[in-house]
């Protein structure tokens, strides 16, 4: 079972209920040989788990279709109705399983079904950096090297990342306090003085000293990032957000805090993290998320979906029964689009994976797929549920 077109048409027999008992065993030989040959288009630890986990969901789902059940959209995990890998590697669920298919799988569905006719470049590594004195550089067009000095801290540029690298010289300076911005369809990654490393999304911004002094780190957020901190033990390293204040000493954790979401949620993957907010303090562990609401002082604490929040900083959107509208407002920020609807959006809900490195076509064909339909005009994309 070599040729796509016979994968693609027992894929789409899987998808109706009509395959037949020997069709099944071949495609999901098919499906154990590709998943063999390709380890890395899947998040899990190793080769084994990914073909338990997808084989068990194999199994899990083909029985209630055999007996006539209809698995709808809203159930976890499931997202339109075909996928495409290849070296965009896109990786969907349909009705909860994982299918590796080829490129010219999504060209035939575009064909046969879309009517988008638009397209946009995915975002891509790219900030403006704002010097103490008001000076802005643009990240994106100078070269590899030293970028400036600011104080005894000499800025460097390598690739998609700015490293700040500290003087050894104890001579005291002022404090220069310099800032670093992503657009929408931007996203940067930067090296503080004290080693800690920080991957900026889209649309956000990190106002941050040249060189760190006093009795803590302190750095101010909007948007989101991810940050890995450099331990020292004497120095808390704090994260000023919207009025919350996160603080640790060496650890992993991603903070997602756009203005549009209406929440500061605060995810930990390793080390602890202490969430202050009015007065309030909660001290999370990993693999838990502080959330706070817009204009409310509780902290909620709960188990994160680690795979979900991390997706971006990995190169996915990954949705895990998530409305339109929420997925419309990461398309915005990562296509650098604005978002307008006609009517109203629904309530469907919709779970998956899928590459950041896609046109915006690509996406909006899969979401098509399930009956939404776009118009772009200019740099305002019309969303028509």
């Amino acid at each position: 079972m070599t040729d796509g077109h016979r994968i693609y048409e027992l894929a789409d027999k899987w998808l109706k209920g009509t395959i037949t008992e020997k069709e099944k065993q071949g495609f999901e030989e098919w499906y154990n040989r590709e998943a063999k040959q390709h380890p890395e288009w899947t998040r899990d630890p190793d080769e084994q788990s990914m073909r338990d986990r997808l084989y068990r969901s194999i199994l899990r789902n083909i029985e209630p279709r055999e007996k006539g059940s209809t698995l709808l959209i809203s159930r976890r995990r499931q997202f339109y109705k075909w996928s495409s890998v290849a070296a965009a590697l896109v990786v969907l669920f349909v009705t909860g399983i994982w299918f590796f298919q080829y490129h010219d799988f999504l060209n035939h569905l575009q064909d046969k079904e879309s009517h988008l006719r638009v397209d946009l470049p995915p975002g891509r590594e790219a900030a403006t950096l704002i010097l103490a004195d008001g000076s802005v550089i643009d990240l994106d067009t100078i070269q590899n090297g030293e970028v400036t000095v600011q104080g005894k801290t000499i800025i460097r540029k390598q690739g998609g990342q700015v490293a700040y690298v500290p003087s050894t010289e104890k001579e005291k300076m002022p404090v220069l306090y310099n800032t670093i911005n992503t657009a929408r369809g931007h996203q940067y990654q930067l090296v503080l003085p004290d080693s800690t490393r920080v991957w900026l999304n889209s649309a956000s911004s990190l106002y941050y000293p040249a060189a760190f002094s006093g009795d803590a780190r302190l750095v101010e957020l909007t948007g989101e990032a991810y940050f890995e901190v450099a331990r020292n033990a004497s120095t808390p390293f704090l994260v000023k957000v919207n009025g919350v204040e996160v603080e640790v000493l060496g650890t992993r954790f991603n903070i997602h805090a756009y203005t549009d979401e209406g929440a500061v949620e605060t995810t930990l993957l390793e080390g602890s993290v202490n969430v202050k907010n009015e007065g309030r303090s909660v001290l999370i562990m990993p693999g838990e998320q502080a959330v706070i609401r817009s204009n409310k002082a509780e902290i909620g604490v709960s188990e994160a979906d680690l795979d979900q929040v991390m997706a971006w900083q990995k190169g996915f959107f990954e949705f895990d029964n998530t409305e339109l509208p929420a997925i419309m407002r990461q398309i915005s920020r990562w296509y650098d689009v604005d978002i307008r609807y006609e009517g109203q959006p629904g309530t469907k809900k919709f779970g998956g994976r899928i590459s950041k490195n896609l046109n915006m076509s690509d996406v909006l064909a899969l979401l098509e797929a399930n009956g939404v339909r776009f118009v772009l005009d200019g740099k305002t994309l019309t969303v028509r549920p």
